[in-house]
């Protein structure tokens, strides 16, 4: 941006004057301040004594060492604000933002260069153009605020965010300001985390088969924004029709409420496929499917209460110890 000024005020100069040899030193001492109000924080960021060299071509026969050399010393502050919405469908807003350049102090770096500052100060006094004050009391430089979509997170929360409040608090341990989501301020309750998937279900089909629904799931959960996540299952006949007993494998991508799966029958060399999506309080799924032989069923359980039935080899109350002899 500096560059860019400089360009444009020696493209006014008269003709054969250009700023040339122009180097620009940014403050080394840069510091920044964050201020956190609840819902709102506030950026300030100081760079003090910044500087600005040029040399000045004149078209005179005296060379290179006869231009003038300048610098310019000033100070850059800036600010701005970051507004976190109540719902996550508003987005942030960033902004508004301003630049305040002050201390403005022009100095020569050479003979003719001193030569020329103190003559543009003595033009300055006599004619009362008071430009050297406003150096000295610098210049702010305003821009708009910046609205930022939070469509990507909002699409990731899903039905949670729909009417859920979005609180943030300040974690002091690493200095970061965390977004939550409060999914019962509208009076809803909350929906069950996909990992309600996991344990035992009663479940029954159209064609009247019982069995009992065993699911884990594989993928390690560290977040409430999880990858896909891998689920293993096996069902277990309770009518005593014990060659309909088989396993499946499926995945519930990320952030989706429903299983897609594959399941064999060893017993009758059979499998097909189908899906489960679970209900908003985690007590229930439904679903349906497809043999192999292209016949549609469909398929719905609710979680098992009291003691669980699990498949042989395992253990605990959602089946998920491994018995090793």
């Amino acid at each position: 941006m500096v560059f860019g000024l400089a360009s444009s005020v020696s493209n006014s100069l008269p003709d054969g004057v250009r700023f040339v040899r122009q180097r620009f030193d940014l403050s080394p001492g840069c510091s920044a301040r964050v201020a956190y109000t609840g819902n709102e924080l506030s950026v300030l960021v100081s760079l003090p004594r910044n500087i600005y060299f040029t040399n000045i071509t004149t078209p005179t026969i005296l060379g290179q060492y006869a231009d003038p050399a300048v610098s310019v010393d000033f100070d850059v502050v800036a600010t701005a604000k970051v507004n976190i919405p109540s719902n996550p469908q508003a987005g942030l807003t960033l902004g508004p933002f301003s630049f305040k350049v002050s201390k403005i102090d022009p100095q020569g770096q050479n003979l003719t260069g001193d030569v020329g500052i103190g003559v543009a100060k003595l033009v300055d006094n006599l004619g009362g153009f008071g430009f050297a004050q406003q150096l000295r009391t610098g210049f702010i430089f305003p821009f708009d605020p910046i609205n930022v979509n939070l469509s990507r997170f909002a699409n990731m929360v899903g039905e949670r965010g729909r009417n859920a409040r979005l609180l943030n608090d300040y974690d002091t341990a690493r200095k970061l300001v965390v977004l939550n989501l409060d999914p019962t301020s509208s009076g809803q309750q909350p929906i069950a985390h996909v990992s309600a998937f996991q344990g035992g279900w009663q479940t029954v089909t159209d064609q009247n088969g019982h069995y009992i629904l065993i699911l884990q799931i594989t993928t390690p959960i560290v977040s409430t924004l999880i990858p896909d996540l891998n689920v293993t299952g096996q069902f277990i006949n309770t009518d005593g029709a014990t060659q309909y007993n088989g396993t499946l494998q499926g995945i519930i991508p990320r952030g989706m409420r429903t299983l897609y799966y594959n399941y064999w029958q060893p017993g009758i060399k059979a499998g097909g496929k189908g899906q489960f999506t679970l209900s908003n309080d985690g007590q229930s799924i439904s679903g349906e499917g497809l043999s192999m032989g292209k016949d549609t069923f469909i398929w719905n359980g609710t979680r098992t209460q009291g003691k669980r039935v699990c498949p042989s080899g395992m253990r605990g109350e959602n089946c998920e110890e491994m018995i090793v002899n």
